[in-house]
């Protein structure tokens, strides 16, 4: 109490004593800050917002990771994979499948792949992206069709089995921000205690999002927003 008294700015691993204008309290969100914290957040309050230079999107939400995600070895243009639901192996084409990272892969500076693949069965134009339909599936990529078909009964009950005796029963249930991924972006874990920003400068790396170990893609609108980075 006695050192509260006398001092109007202290810090410690215990006490932290600052004053604050009145002024400051107003509708705006209160900030307690020292002198040097007030500092870099005035320059902060400068700079334009992140949502401002480019869209901060969400992963892939599949509602059946087990069957979509896998872990495969590359063996000329097939990739041999085990199901994580039949524990058994199949060989596939590695054209629809997809290097995948989880949030604990989003690492500082670079992330770090596990060697999981995630199958996209998706045609990727410039600006859209369509399913693959089933016909041309079973003539395409009739590995990987076969594939889906042993684990049909399993994605039928996606969502309160959703897509169940639907038209392309093997889509995602949840189609979001697909254009996207195949882009130069910047990624970070759903969770993070520090900053872990990597960036993905070639679009090589598709995530998953929801839950907490997710990833988030910063994509950014234009060169300006680059320089901002």
């Amino acid at each position: 109490i006695k050192i509260i008294k006398k001092e109007k700015e202290m810090e410690s691993d215990k006490v932290s004593i600052r004053t604050i204008n009145s002024k400051e309290l107003n509708e705006q969100p209160w900030m307690f800050l020292n002198k040097t914290e007030q500092g870099i957040f005035q320059k902060t309050e400068n700079m334009d917002r992140l949502g401002k230079i480019s869209k901060i999107f969400v992963g892939l939400q599949t509602s059946a990771d087990p069957v979509y995600i896998v872990s495969g070895k590359e063996n000329g243009k097939n990739l041999e994979i085990k199901s994580n639901r039949l524990d058994k192996k199949f060989i596939v084409e590695k054209e629809l499948f997809k290097p995948i990272l989880t949030g604990k892969d989003a690492k500082k500076w670079v992330s770090v792949w596990s060697e999981k693949w995630i199958l996209f069965p998706y045609v990727i134009g410039n600006d859209n992206v369509s399913i693959i339909s089933e016909k041309v599936m079973s003539r395409k990529f009739p590995k990987t069709w076969d594939y889906l078909l042993k684990h049909k009964k399993i994605l039928d009950k996606r969502e309160n089995g959703t897509l169940r005796n639907k038209k392309n029963w093997h889509t995602y249930v949840y189609e979001k921000n697909h254009t996207l991924f195949h882009k130069r972006k910047i990624l970070i874990g759903v969770l993070s205690k520090q900053s872990n920003f990597s960036s993905d400068e070639f679009g090589k790396y598709y995530f998953v999002g929801g839950g907490t170990a997710g990833v988030y893609g910063i994509s950014l609108y234009d060169e300006i927003g680059r320089a901002h980075v």
